[in-house]
């Protein structure tokens, strides 16, 4: 017997978006409604942004049911995929659970968790470990971009939104 093809077709389940925003206030504006989305479907929302956003987007959005995605830990910010591998097992632990999930990320240069090169390997892994998970996740990045980011974004993220979500 000869095998011709080892490959397993998996499901395209992951849905990763992108979207600008330019102040605090237009971040909230648009996760508002992703969050509001979420609930109506009866969906978890896992926040991954600043606690000062999160205080925000709180205080909009009402502060139960979201579940805040701890920071990775220290050794893990190095390795995009590493970092992907270990959020797909979360999300698989919740999906498995509850079911498909919206996740809300904000990139911040400031946060000090990546640096820009190390993001970029993070989000294009993130396609492929979450490929087959229920998750939606939208990664919200505050203008103006590098311009290398930016291309790298752009390229990562197949969808893109507004304010409605």
């Amino acid at each position: 017997m000869r095998v011709q093809n080892t490959r397993v077709g998996l499901p395209k389940r992951f849905t990763h978006r992108g979207a600008i925003y330019d102040t605090q206030s237009d971040l909230v504006a648009l996760a508002v409604p992703l969050i509001e989305q979420a609930r109506r479907r009866g969906s978890p929302v896992v926040l991954s942004v600043a606690t000062s956003t999160e205080r925000l987007i709180r205080e909009v959005a009402g502060p139960s049911d979201l579940i805040r995605m701890a920071a990775p830990e220290q050794e893990l910010r190095r390795s995009g995929q590493t970092l992907a591998s270990l959020r797909a097992r979360e999300l698989r632990e919740l999906t498995d659970r509850d079911g498909p999930v919206v996740v809300i990320v904000q990139h911040d240069p400031d946060m000090g968790l990546l640096d820009g090169r190390t993001w970029v390997e993070t989000d294009a892994a993130m396609n492929v470990a979450l490929t087959a998970l229920p998750v939606t996740m939208t990664c919200l990045y505050r203008d103006p971009l590098d311009p290398v980011l930016a291309a790298a974004a752009r390229w990562n993220h197949p969808l893109w939104v507004g304010e409605d979500g």
